[in-house]
């Protein structure tokens, strides 16, 4: 360690002294990005695979226009009448999943059921990939040919100084700080506590995430925000045909309204000493809560398609903000309210919890059949609960030093 460096007490200005946002940060920032194109790709397919062309038929004795809403109210009628015309014509979009294999003329049971199921199979894998990780940190070879390194902290953790200062000093030097060197003994000597070098020893369970009153109430909080996270999309991606834009829009707009969330987290980050976590969540929760306030109101008295419109946007607006600025807030407070021995258990849990909200979504869109704006009202309720919840319990944690022990994360 350099004469620069010779008075860091612990890894969070020793990660301020090689730059928090350098060189590494948005090459890790751009393989993320990267491997969100997969999931991309599935919302789109998984939306517009949901959309229900116009039918008309032109036979002498059967004539009939069945849109999408017509088609949603009666399923069973409308597969009657589509089966029985022999001039059939479509006004569409694109081959959907519903046109394609006649999925309207399922029974809307089995439409709303099937796509509740399919999350439960990343319920048990999340959890699993938490203990793992905290365990044994990113046992995937493939990880380290990308250059991303394993957490210093957890190396450190696990009592492994060697490593933990060869990662350090790579990040440093990937930064442009080549002149900066840690060492094994330096690590050691800027040791999180004492007791964690008892507390790293053990193995931790979820069942830790609620060991005291503070992390029980943290951890509702992030559970409800991560189900809220998922809702807001469900009400968009399981609706898209209730959005009045061409689908093909739609889902630019969405792509192009998320695309600046990143950048204003990081201006806020660097930017602003007065706007933290706290107030990042609250504000940009409550402004969900505004959009999809408006969407349920347009669609409750069933205003005129230039209301809509406004509708339609505000809602993209709402999924937009809610899957980039309360998505930042959100992780950012799963890894800085939990300690560092259960950092990844916490992680790993929110993201299997909010799988609720993926589940609940396709019910909701089936009972969108008697009441019509059932989808946009509960995205609203929901945002509207989770920042009351995260204003209530949620302390502020910027420039506050991570947790590492279960004890510190209780204070």
């Amino acid at each position: 360690m350099d004469k620069n460096t010779k008075q860091l007490k612990n890894l969070d200005e020793i990660y301020k002294s090689i730059k928090s946002y350098g060189y590494y940060q948005m090459f890790f920032l751009a393989v993320m990005q990267y491997g969100c194109w997969i999931e991309a790709g599935n919302r789109a397919v998984e939306s517009l695979g949901r959309l229900i062309p116009t039918y008309k038929c032109f036979d002498k004795n059967l004539e009939f226009e069945l849109n999408s809403t017509q088609i949603h109210l009666n399923a069973s009628n409308a597969c009657r009448l589509i089966r029985a015309c022999q001039n059939l014509t479509l006004e569409k979009a694109w081959t959907s999943l519903y046109e394609e294999f006649e999925w309207f003329c399922e029974s809307d049971t089995l439409k709303s059921t099937l796509p509740s199921l399919l999350p439960f199979a990343g319920l048990l894998s999340f959890v699993i990939a938490g203990h793992v990780s905290d365990y044994l940190g990113i046992p995937l070879l493939f990880i380290k040919l990308l250059k991303l390194e394993e957490s210093p902290r957890f190396l450190i953790q696990k009592q492994k100084y060697a490593e933990a200062a060869m990662v350090l000093n790579r990040i440093a030097k990937f930064n442009g700080f080549k002149h900066v060197y840690f060492t094994q003994v330096d690590l050691q000597e800027i040791q999180i506590s004492t007791k964690c070098k008892q507390e790293c020893k053990k193995k931790y369970s979820i069942l830790y995430l609620f060991s005291c009153s503070t992390l029980s109430l943290y951890a509702i909080s992030q559970i409800f925000t991560g189900f809220t996270i998922n809702i807001v999309g469900g009400a968009i991606f399981s609706n898209f045909q209730d959005l009045v834009l061409c689908p093909f829009v739609n889902m630019g707009l969405l792509g192009l309204l998320r695309l600046w969330t990143p950048f204003v987290g990081v201006a806020l980050e660097n930017g602003s000493k007065c706007f933290g976590r706290k107030k990042l969540m609250v504000v940009s929760q409550g402004m969900v809560a505004l959009c999809f306030v408006i969407m349920f109101i347009i669609d409750f008295l069933q205003l005129d398609e230039k209301l809509r419109i406004v509708g339609t946007i505000s809602a993209l607006l709402g999924h937009a903000l809610e899957t980039g600025i309360v998505w930042i807030a959100y992780k950012l407070y799963s890894t800085e309210l939990f300690p560092t021995v259960i950092r990844t258990i916490a992680l790993t849990t929110f993201s299997s919890t909010s799988l609720l909200g993926t589940i609940l979504s396709p019910q909701l869109v089936y009972l969108k059949r008697y009441w019509h704006p059932t989808p946009f009202f509960v995205a609203a309720i929901s945002a509207v609960l989770s920042a009351i919840l995260s204003g209530l319990v949620l302390p502020e944690t910027k420039f506050m030093a991570l947790p590492d022990t279960i004890d510190e994360g209780m204070k």
